[in-house]
């Protein structure tokens, strides 16, 4: 896919978000006046950046297509959660603690999710429409049923529709932004979500991380699936108001933007390394000096984080080409020895 500075621009600003939201959830607990922020926040940064991700994927099946995703992903994946298991056997280091080898910690759950749909989604390419979004909508409906799914799984199938809906209708939503009445409608919509977070104060937050069973959220039956239903619509149309009011324009913040994954894995373990003395520190900070201060942060750690070489090293570029190969070079080496 050719480079888009609106859909790094996008990154980047999400990434930050994604930073924001873990420093403020280090002192929600004793400030209340954050809440209605940090929920604002959870409402859109992680499905805005599932829509996004949907957007830029193909659904091209081939073995150079399942080679990216073990080599972009997977490995990744294990590498840095072997390296999480490894820090749990430090005593200073805080949780979440890995509880098994096999299941994502924390934030790289999403490495997980992206793998998981990545490869899903040529399946239902070649579905017709209504038969593709009955099976997305039923599978993240139903998913709360299900008792026993690892944390993961839960949210792989939560957010089907979400990845889904970036991948299909990303493009209608990017030509109607350059409409400056969309953008003020857009604007108005992300307004709501604020308003909304502000008057209820006892939304249970476990709805927006969607790693939970109806169960665990005390509902059942119809109110469960409505509840749910309204979850995933209220998602997808705040993902798209904010990614509608993303500038377009080319910039340090696209250039970081290209190199966000290095952003979003790397400050996981930097905050987490911190997190006890940071947490003492904010507490005694007035709570519109920590507001601020933390979103300053948030946007220098994406930055300086948003690097090629950093980008690089997450990826594990070397590490991927001695297991499984480059892909492009391989293609190259097969089509040079084939006969004229």
């Amino acid at each position: 896919m050719r480079r888009s500075a609106y859909i790094d621009n996008a990154r980047w600003a999400l990434i930050a978000l994604v930073v924001l939201g873990h420093l403020l959830e280090l002192v929600i607990w004793k400030r209340s006046q954050l809440l209605v922020v940090y929920r604002s926040i959870y409402l859109v940064h992680i499905p805005a950046l599932i829509f996004l991700s949907g957007a830029v994927c193909s659904s091209e099946l081939s073995r150079k297509a399942l080679s990216g995703v073990v080599s972009r992903l997977l490995v990744p994946l294990a590498v840095f959660q072997f390296a999480a298991w490894l820090l749990d056997h430090f005593a200073w280091w805080p949780g979440p603690r890995v509880a098994n080898l096999d299941q994502p910690w924390w934030l790289l759950w999403y490495l997980a999710a992206l793998a998981a749909w990545r490869v899903l989604l040529p399946l239902f390419d070649t579905m017709k429409v209504t038969a593709r979004w009955t099976i997305a909508i039923l599978l993240s409906l139903v998913a709360g049923f299900l008792g026993d799914l690892p944390p993961t799984t839960q949210r792989i199938l939560v957010f089907l529709p979400v990845f889904m809906a970036g991948h299909y209708f990303f493009g209608a939503i990017s030509a109607w932004g350059e409409k400056v009445s969309v953008k003020i409608a857009a604007a108005g919509i992300l307004c709501c979500v604020v308003i909304f977070m502000a008057m209820h104060n006892h939304f249970d937050m476990h709805w927006l991380y969607g790693n939970t069973n109806y169960g665990q959220l005390r509902v059942t039956g119809l109110e469960a699936v409505a509840t749910r239903a309204v979850h995933l619509a209220a998602v997808i149309v705040a993902s798209g108001a904010f990614l509608i009011l993303v500038p377009r324009r080319d910039g340090i913040i696209a250039t970081a933007g290209q190199y966000s994954i290095s952003a979003y894995i790397l400050h996981g373990f930097l905050l987490k390394a911190v997190s006890v003395g940071l947490a003492a520190i904010l507490l005694r900070i007035p709570w519109p000096v920590v507001l601020t201060g933390s979103a300053v942060v948030a946007a220098a750690v994406s930055l300086v984080l948003s690097r090629r070489t950093l980008s690089n090293f997450v990826m594990m570029s070397w590490l991927s080409s001695a297991l499984v190969g480059d892909p492009h070079r391989r293609d190259a080496q097969r089509k040079s020895t084939l006969p004229p």
